[in-house]
């Protein structure tokens, strides 16, 4: 019989989506787990489609001539992308993209934006790339397909061939070999792209049977991958190599998709209302426009704007921040929406709106940025290394292609001098050349690290904080809604452009031990409570797998100034903590983290700060002969980092510090840290590199108790 632990996440689940989401996603359940979606949409059983003996050359030059379609095939067959490119990109940079490109057409594509995944030649679509056995995800109905995850792997592997962002990289190839295969890139003819593409509809549609497989079972993949299509068939569909039959079977594909889209809408709408609902609705809107006379073309441009603009868009909060409290969906997200301005005319989405959002949306990244000379951002929440399109030679963490995208659309100077993070506003058909005049980087007062003030409520749960080459990104409350990851109170700590004290990142959502230690409290910079068996307790409460859930009021910021912030929280109450909070100042020599607690019963807790691995190491242990700090300094570096713990009243019973780096589920728990992973950190999704964990363990009487941990910069020693 269920008990009150096992309902209590279960209720606050209902209590976070509401009855009608909840309701809505039971019925799903049952419909999907029983069979019956088997029997209400079976595999196989192909709708209908629309006839039509319409050209290529006919759809494309049917648009209109300044159609952002139109504008890129007159582009690459006028050379004018050719020039382009060779003035945005090195020599070395030109010959990566054809390398890229090539290895993509024997199967080889980068994916997550930086994992190499083979598919093998001919491409196999379903294929798990990263199973021993080679084995192919079946060919059940889509719907069903979740639970072979176990023992084929990450689905988000396979979904990344679905996506055919390499698409992209046979475009730029194409344009760069110009009219007659410029650049000694002979080995390809401009046809040869062309017939790549041609080749991908045929294995697509004998491979992936309507609704069966890995392809058939998200709409947010099946939206990708059919606008990436329409963009590949209009820049090289005029090609040589690229048939009547081969638009013919494009177009069916196409309208399959927009069936897929239109049946699965409510899913996105009730049961994952975030990126997701974005580009699925944009998608269906799209084809309606794009495609007038597909059977239900009006409904799809109808349905999908009114979704887009009456719930998506609500997505992307005032003050410029987004829902979903992670920097990589945040572009994401705003990438579907540069998407939209292109395919979607003014009466479906109103441009005025789309660029308040795009405005905002710049300068609260921008003011985020802590690496302007590599476009890093803080790697804050979940990041899978989705996006919408790859149109640049620039890396996966790199954001300035996104916000010189972003200025271009807003009519402004970007903030970034001229560079290849261009590439992607040029094959958005935004305004290049820049605009005359300095970038915001040279105006008074303004830059990528400024501060901003957007005149509107401040919902992000960020607070930046920068004193001469020091910058602290201070979690102070929880986003709005469900959370991804239990990251109240991190702290992101930056020295110029050196992130020292970092977030983990992501990883693997699959694997249940990975997806613990990356998402939750144990691989942030926090003060945590250690359970009696030794379980990291973060101060958030987890109603399912991927959300977390913060009670209303429980955290707040009681102070936030341009170096300093003091914010606390409620999380451990249960626990006999009747006060807990953090405070964070920056100075010109370094940074300070002071966590104050206050416990009615005796209590273990635990800090821990993941650091770049720059060869860290104790140099002075002071713990073990009385309260003197424990210092630890990186080898040829000029920071100390040092960590001290006292008491007000009451008594440290115990104080321990360690190092861990690189410590994997398969590896001895360490003595009394709680997780036995740590010392990793994910730069992109499926990547992971070492890094080093400093675990500071205290056993704590009741009382009140200060512990500080400061990041100082010293001379080179």
């Amino acid at each position: 019989m269920p008990t009150m632990s096992t309902l209590k996440p279960w209720l606050r689940w209902l209590a976070d989506v509401g009855p009608t989401r909840a309701g809505w996603r039971i019925g799903h359940e049952f419909i999907t787990r029983s069979g019956v979606v088997e029997r209400l949409a079976p595999v196989g059983e192909l709708p209908e489609l629309s006839s039509s003996d319409l050209t290529l050359r006919q759809w494309l030059h049917g648009l209109p001539s300044d159609h952002w379609f139109r504008i890129t095939r007159d582009r690459i067959t006028s050379d004018e992308a050719r020039a382009a490119l060779e003035s945005l990109l090195s020599p070395r940079e030109q010959d990566a993209l054809i390398e890229r490109a090539r290895r993509a057409s024997r199967g080889v594509i980068l994916a997550h934006g930086g994992l190499e995944l083979d598919f093998l030649e001919p491409r196999q679509w379903r294929l798990a790339p990263l199973d021993p056995e080679q084995r192919c995800w079946p060919l059940v109905h889509g719907q069903r397909i979740w639970s072979y995850s176990k023992t084929l792997g990450d689905i988000k592997d396979v979904w990344a061939v679905g996506r055919a962002l390499y698409v992209f990289d046979w475009v730029r190839a194409r344009a760069l070999q110009g009219t007659a295969g410029k650049r000694g890139h002979d080995s390809e003819q401009p046809s040869s792209w062309a017939r790549l593409l041609a080749r991908d509809f045929r294995s697509f549609e004998a491979q992936n049977p309507w609704r069966a497989g890995p392809h058939w079972a998200s709409g947010q993949e099946c939206a990708i991958r059919a606008l990436v299509w329409c963009f590949g068939v209009a820049a090289l569909g005029e090609d040589d190599g690229f048939e009547q039959e081969d638009f013919a079977r494009f177009l069916g594909l196409i309208e399959l998709h927009a069936r897929f889209l239109d049946q699965n809408l409510d899913f996105a709408r009730f049961a994952v209302p975030n990126n997701h609902l974005i580009i699925e609705s944009i998608a269906l809107a799209a084809i309606g426009v794009l495609f007038p006379w597909f059977r239900d073309a009006e409904r799809y441009r109808r349905r999908g704007a009114s979704v887009l603009n009456d719930e998506a868009l609500s997505q992307f909060l005032p003050d410029g921040s987004y829902v979903q409290a992670s920097h990589n969906y945040h572009r994401l997200a705003t990438e579907y929406l540069l998407w939209a301005a292109r395919l979607l005319p003014a009466e479906l989405l109103s441009p005025h709106r789309l660029r308040g959002i795009f405005v905002r949306t710049q300068r609260f990244l921008e003011h985020q940025m802590c690496s302007p000379s590599r476009g890093h951002l803080p790697n804050w929440g979940a990041n899978d290394g989705a996006r919408m399109h790859r149109l640049s030679e620039t890396e996966h963490r790199d954001y300035r292609p996104l916000l010189v995208s972003l200025a271009l659309e807003a009519g402004i100077a970007p903030s970034f001098g001229e560079g290849p993070w261009d590439e992607e506003a040029y094959w958005l058909a935004s305004r290049l050349p820049r605009p005359m005049g300095p970038t915001k980087s040279e105006q008074s007062g303004a830059g990528p690290r400024g501060l901003v003030n957007l005149g509107a409520p401040i919902t992000a749960p960020i607070t930046a904080l920068e004193r001469g080459d020091w910058r602290a990104m201070f979690r102070t409350q929880p986003p709005l809604g469900l959370a991804s990851q239990c990251d109240l109170f991190h702290v992101d700590i930056w020295r110029g452009e050196q992130n020292l004290a970092l977030d983990a990142g992501s990883y693997r959502y699959h694997d249940d031990d990975w997806h613990e230690w990356f998402s939750g409290a144990a691989s942030h910079n926090v003060l945590c409570l250690l359970s009696p068996q030794g379980e990291v307790l973060g101060p958030l409460e987890r109603p399912a797998r991927f959300a977390y859930h913060a009670n209303k009021g429980m955290a707040r910021a009681m102070r936030s100034e341009r170096a300093s912030a003091l914010a606390t929280h409620s999380g451990w109450r249960a626990a006999g903590v009747s006060h807990y909070e953090r405070e964070v100042r920056v100075t010109r020599d370094g940074c300070e983290v002071i966590d104050r607690i206050d416990t009615r019963e005796p209590i273990k807790i635990r800090v821990h700060w993941l650091l770049e691995d720059l060869g860290w190491s104790v140099s002075q242990s002071g713990f073990s002969n009385g309260s003197e700090p424990v210092n630890i300094t990186a080898e040829g570096e000029p920071v100390l980092v040092s960590l001290n713990a006292s008491e007000e009243r009451g008594g440290i019973l115990r104080r321990e510090v360690c190092l861990s780096r690189g410590a994997s589920p398969q590896d001895p728990p360490p003595l009394f840290a709680g997780s036995r992973i740590a010392g990793w950190f994910s730069p992109s999704y499926g990547v992971r590199r070492c890094a080093v964990s400093v675990l500071l363990v205290c056993d704590l009487s009741p009382g009140s108790y200060e512990i500080t941990t400061e990041f100082i910069a010293c001379a080179s020693r």
